[in-house]
């Protein structure tokens, strides 16, 4: 299960186009269960998340990602998301990259590192408090496994 706690840097992008509120704030609790699937399909593990935002400013914020494993223990990645016009960039230590929405609540993210290992996410919102993914762990380009994660928001954004 490490890798899936390193993906789910992901999660900490996918909500840099929700709107922002004051700088310093903890403005967003979600909470959600994911399931790690190999690539013939078959459940390997199953884990809980909860992510956290806190802005900077109106364009970047950092997010914290606590990934609770079968073995109970927890794996926590922090992430710093700068939106732009079209997206936004993801900066995760040793991952980087971003994404864009095509409307309608349809997303995509991907983020990459140096070693030729990446993850291709396509994400839908269900409303404005829900969101469903799945993302692809690849290898060189090739997948290898399957991660479904289904997140709910349980601390909506502050106002302005």
């Amino acid at each position: 299960m490490k890798t899936s706690a390193q993906a789910t840097v992901i999660i900490a992008s996918l909500l840099a186009f929700i709107p922002t509120a004051s700088a310093g704030e903890v403005t967003e609790l979600w909470k959600g269960d994911g399931v790690l699937f190999d690539r013939s399909n078959k459940p390997i593990a199953k884990y809980r998340l909860e992510m956290y935002r806190t802005n900077v400013n109106k364009k970047k914020m950092l997010n914290e990602v606590k990934v609770f494993l079968p073995n109970a223990k927890t794996k926590t990645i922090s992430c710093e998301i700068t939106k732009s016009k079209k997206g936004w960039s993801t900066d995760c230590r040793s991952r980087k990259g971003g994404g864009y929405c095509f409307g309608e609540g349809l997303c995509i993210d991907y983020m990459a590192d140096r070693k030729g290992n990446a993850f291709a996410t396509t994400i839908v919102m269900d409303g404005n408090d829900t969101m469903r993914m799945l993302r692809t762990e690849l290898k060189r380009g090739k997948a290898v496994r399957f991660f479904r994660e289904r997140l709910t928001r349980v601390v909506p954004p502050a106002s302005d």
